[in-house]
């Protein structure tokens, strides 16, 4: 009986917890920033926490849509009512595409790239290759009624007190607590959009698809194919194999491993140039690749070294 009662107190707090915010953001309609919505009209015997499962896999997240759309409390919805639902959304990277540029782009501001490459499972570091699937998470604007700590924001939408850090670090803040009338965006991190909800993508990123997913399969035979060359000492195939390759559309190690493969194979026949050229992109791409003095020869290395390529001088036993 008495865990019965906990938790029944517990649930309640948290209900509590949950209508005093949106009691806030319900009146910050206008205030909505950016986010990405999709409209939904409501059918016979939708539910929010239906919607929420249907569009997130999960009930509870109908917090979300709630503060969407300035429902303060939970109420049956009416058939064919209108709702916006917030939903994250892929991008398909482009020609010089970066982290910092497609936060500065789609979240505001590049400083925001760290939380992008967080969502994606991506170094900070890391580039991006042309036709690459990019997830932009979604968020949803909190509009402070009155003095409230991040901490009580933080568990509310996310029932966790710790991520009050995340808040602040989201929204550059040098606080802990809002005034009445502030706002900041709430960061949906831990939250993605069905497959099946997400928007079909548009010609031009459908084509940049395909071409990258046709220069992977041809990317990965060509590797194959140019080491066993090199491995011969037939430098010319090599470059045969690999020149038609356009490393732009391949994913940092492919095109880490072909850069370098390719280069050396310029190195070979004398043509600096190109080797330099080949390299500055090798850099420019993956900065922290190191070449060994175990698997490449003093002239490799030496041009390597000339473009800013990192190079591992202690040879294995």
């Amino acid at each position: 009986m008495i865990i019965a009662r906990t938790t029944l107190v517990v649930a309640v707090l948290q209900i509590m917890t949950v209508t005093a915010v949106l009691e806030v953001t319900a009146t910050s309609a206008s205030a909505q920033r950016s986010a990405r919505t999709t409209s939904y009209k409501v059918r016979k015997g939708d539910t929010l926490e239906l919607i929420a499962a249907e569009f997130y896999g999960n009930r509870r997240h109908r917090i979300f849509i709630m503060v969407e759309n300035g429902i303060k409390h939970k109420r049956p919805l009416k058939r064919g009512q209108r709702l916006r639902i917030p939903t994250s959304w892929v991008v398909t990277a482009n020609v010089g595409d970066t982290l910092a540029g497609l936060a500065e782009e789609h979240l505001d501001d590049e400083r925001r790239a760290p939380f992008l490459a967080l969502y994606n499972g991506l170094k900070l570091d890391a580039s991006i290759a042309v036709g690459q699937s990019i997830e932009i998470p979604f968020h949803v604007t909190h509009v402070a009624a009155r003095k409230v700590r991040l901490r009580q924001i933080a568990l509310a939408y996310f029932q966790d007190k710790k991520k009050a850090k995340l808040l602040k670090a989201y929204n550059f803040l040098d606080k802990d607590r809002l005034e009445k009338g502030e706002e900041i965006l709430i960061p949906i991190l831990t939250v993605r959009v069905r497959a099946t909800k997400q928007p079909r993508p548009d010609k031009e990123s459908e084509v940049r698809m395909a071409r990258r997913a046709d220069m992977q399969t041809r990317a990965e035979r060509a590797l194959k194919q140019a080491s066993a060359a090199w491995a011969s000492g037939d430098y010319r195939e090599v470059k045969r194999k690999l020149i038609k390759i356009n490393t732009s559309y391949l994913d940092e190690d492919y095109a880490t491993d072909i850069g370098v493969l390719l280069g050396s194979a310029y190195i070979a026949f004398e043509d600096l140039d190109s080797a330099i050229a080949e390299f500055e992109e090798v850099v420019r791409r993956n900065s922290r690749h190191t070449l060994s003095s175990f698997d490449y020869s003093p002239k490799i290395r030496a041009v390597w070294k000339q473009v800013g390529g990192l190079v591992d001088s202690k040879s294995r036993k």
